[in-house]
Formats: structure tokens, C-alpha cells, sequence
């Protein structure tokens, strides 16, 4: 009946979205533990609900197309830039710098595959 159906579908989304912010949780975390990132956005867990799983930060250590191309050489795949959003990345300051890096965790991410980003970035940091 379309009542398990939709009873069905719900629940598939509920599952996906804990599973996301689960994803983004622990890239936060990891993120701020490294000395010299800044991640942009809503980072307090109490506000999980607030924000969505994209995560996008910037570093002290590297710019976001060094980092991005550091990622991809590893097969992780992030964006860098401003995405379009010229004024928030020009208000944040961040404009001449080069952007944020952008990770967008979807459903079919693992928590594996964020502490490799998370590693990854570690040997980054820790090789400037």
C-alpha cells in the first residue's frame, strides 16, 4: 500500500540523514583538530540539524587549490574555489586567497573514507 511505501521512503531519508551528519560530525572534529584549519559554517554539534553534510574549510598552511590538488593526487575528491558565491566568499575575506576547499559527504560515504581526507590533510599540514 502506498502507506508502507511512504512509511518505507521516510524512513530510508531518516537513515541517510542521520548517516550524513554522522559523516560531517566527524569531518568537523577531525578538521578543527588540525592546527591551521578553519572550518566556515555552523560547527556546533547542537546545531547538526542547522546545516547540511558539505563542509567547507580553509587552511593556513596551503591554499584550497593546493590542497585540492594534493587530494585529487590521492584519489579523494574535493572542490576548491568560491563556487559561484563571489559576495560570501568576498565578504568572508577569502576571495584573494583562493576560496574554501568544499567536501560534500553524501550517503554512499563512509567513515573510512573521511579519517583518509582527515590523514591526508594531517600529512599536509605537518610536511609545510
Amino acid at each position: 500500500s502506498s502507506d508502507v511505501c511512504s512509511s518505507d521512503l521516510r524512513a530510508g531519508l531518516m537513515a541517510i540523514t542521520a548517516h550524513e551528519r554522522s559523516l560531517a560530525r566527524r569531518l568537523i572534529d577531525g578538521l578543527q583538530a588540525i592546527p591551521g584549519v578553519k572550518v566556515w559554517g555552523i560547527t556546533a554539534p547542537e546545531r547538526a540539524a542547522e546545516r547540511t553534510s558539505i563542509v567547507s574549510f580553509t587552511a593556513t598552511f596551503a591554499t584550497p587549490d593546493a590542497i585540492g590538488s594534493h587530494f585529487g593526487a590521492e584519489g579523494i575528491q574535493v572542490w576548491s574555489g568560491n563556487f559561484y558565491a563571489v559576495n560570501a566568499i568576498d565578504s568572508l575575506g577569502l576571495s584573494e586567497s583562493g576560496g574554501v576547499v568544499r567536501v560534500g559527504l553524501m550517503s554512499y560515504n563512509t567513515a573510512e573514507e573521511v579519517d583518509r581526507l582527515l590523514a591526508s590533510l594531517a600529512r599536509v599540514a605537518t610536511s609545510r
